[in-house]
């Protein structure tokens, strides 16, 4: 085991901040509802002035099918590209989501604390505060007018409900912490804040069904043994989902087989006493990254190709009795961050190393480089305090063949979600981290989740919506 260094140096991201319905603005000059508004723009930098500006929008005076805008103070400037309908601040790109999927009104909102995509991208499932789980068909945008608004999806009627909110039987009782869809799409493992983890049937409604009210389902399976809160879930791909694995703060990561339902005892692992706060599977080199609570994160290696077979005893044992814990290959130094709350590892290329991700409480992102037996620290970043809830890496539009370049999509409990350019030099080891784009389009509501997907990135809010956002 190897203690690494963190957080050497830390570079300060600066933060572009838009009216959030400014497009709405935009859309009513367009259509005549209204001749001109402003819109406000703001950019922070820690350690420099902030920078406060007001748009004017408003019809050109020759085309009036076009809509222009000027800046009131001379201090930042709005663009848009017309052949992508992108907008955009210096280098900056503000990304307006193209659909909003809701709850159903209530008078409070119904916080949204999880988010998973089927593998075959058909539908999704959202996990709640108060433990209920949902289940949507992922519809696709409608036909885009000229200067568009976000596109509420009217999917209500088809949503499937997995899970009730509490008091019901099959309910977690309390925060739904975690969810993945089993390869083959029609599955769903789900982890709470109540200890447990459980197993759900998760085919779409027929569209004969699709405007009757569905009883809930019952799990396949109900997990249990853990003693504090599951923070993270896995499944093993290699085995086609025969095994899982959850992660708690109770210290502890633990393989299950499917099947039977029990625990493999002999592939626990416990991280010394300090709470797992999140974790991320890397089937393809049988790898599992743990990010702690006590700063530091850990990097074990697996067997998953033969976990389902070590299941011979269908009883978890007493604690006394278990197999020494499995060691870390490699253990990192306490961040000055904090507790770490994310983490993300890339996907594998042929021809590139990877990049590794942590975010912690007090709104640090740390980058490695997967090369080798060590990762390597490359760079640390910061734009405000916010907690980093979740980290998610996709392909970045603007690369080369001389570097490893990648998008990191952030969510932050601030409300301001973004996209992270990282760019690295991999013969020196040099990164640097400038702002790719930001996700525009919610108030100051915490983001709890982020998933990137195919040219997509997918947010989750308390504010109960789910907002789908086209990157590439």
């Amino acid at each position: 085991m190897t203690i690494l260094d963190v957080d050497d140096g830390l570079v300060k991201v600066p933060i572009i901040t838009i009216q959030p319905a400014f497009t709405t603005v935009i859309q009513e000059v367009w259509s005549g509802i209204i001749p001109s508004e402003e819109v406000w723009l703001s950019r922070y930098h820690q350690g420099s002035d902030s920078i406060h500006d007001r748009i004017r929008v408003t019809l050109d005076e020759e085309d009036r099918d076009k809509v222009t805008w000027e800046s009131l103070r001379g201090k930042l400037e709005l663009s848009r590209d017309d052949e992508s309908g992108s907008y955009g601040v210096d280098s900056v790109r503000l990304l307006v989501p193209i659909q909003h999927y809701h709850l159903e009104e209530t008078p409070k909102a119904r916080r949204i604390t999880s988010l998973a995509i089927s593998p075959d991208q058909s539908q999704f499932a959202v996990g709640l505060l108060d433990g209920s789980i949902y289940l949507y068909p992922i519809v696709p945008p409608r036909t885009a007018v000229k200067y568009p608004e976000p596109q509420v999806a009217e999917v209500l009627h088809i949503r499937q409900t997995l899970v009730e909110a509490l008091g019901k039987k099959t309910a977690h009782k309390s925060t739904v912490t975690s969810l993945r869809f089993f390869p083959s799409s029609r599955v769903l493992l789900s982890g709470g804040a109540d200890f447990t983890m459980s197993i759900w049937p998760a085919e779409p409604l027929p569209p004969s069904s699709m405007s009757q009210k569905t009883a809930s389902p019952t799990p396949a399976r109900t997990l249990m043994a853990h003693t504090r809160p599951i923070s993270s879930v896995a499944i093993n791909p290699l085995d086609r989902g025969r095994t899982v694995l959850s992660g708690s703060a109770d210290g502890t990561v633990r393989t299950w087989n499917v099947s039977s339902g029990s625990e493999v005892v002999d592939r626990r692992i416990r991280h010394g006493g300090s709470g797992l706060s999140a974790m991320v599977l890397d089937p393809e080199a049988e790898t599992l990254y743990c990010a702690l609570q006590d700063g530091s994160f850990e990097i074990f290696a697996l067997q998953l190709s033969s976990a389902d077979q070590s299941a011979s005893n269908q009883n978890v044992p007493d604690e006394n009795t278990t197999a020494p814990p499995n060691q870390p290959l490699f253990k990192s130094g306490r961040s000055i961050g904090g507790a770490l709350t994310s983490i993300a590892v890339s996907s594998k290329s042929d021809s590139t190393p990877r990049l590794l991700a942590t975010g912690t409480v007090n709104g640090i992102v740390s980058i490695y480089l997967i090369d080798g037996e060590l990762p390597t620290h490359l760079v640390s970043f910061k734009r405000n305090g916010a907690n980093i809830e979740a980290l998610s890496f996709l392909p970045h539009p603007i690369s080369n063949q001389s570097s490893l370049s990648l998008g990191l999509a952030v969510a932050t409990s601030d409300g301001l979600p973004w996209i992270a350019a990282i760019s690295v030099d991999i013969a020196t080891k040099v990164a640097t981290v400038t702002p790719y784009a930001e996700l525009t389009g919610g108030e100051i509501d915490s983001v709890r989740d982020i998933v990137a997907i195919s040219g997509e990135v997918w947010t989750v809010c308390d504010d109960g919506l789910v907002r789908r956002y086209l990157v590439a």
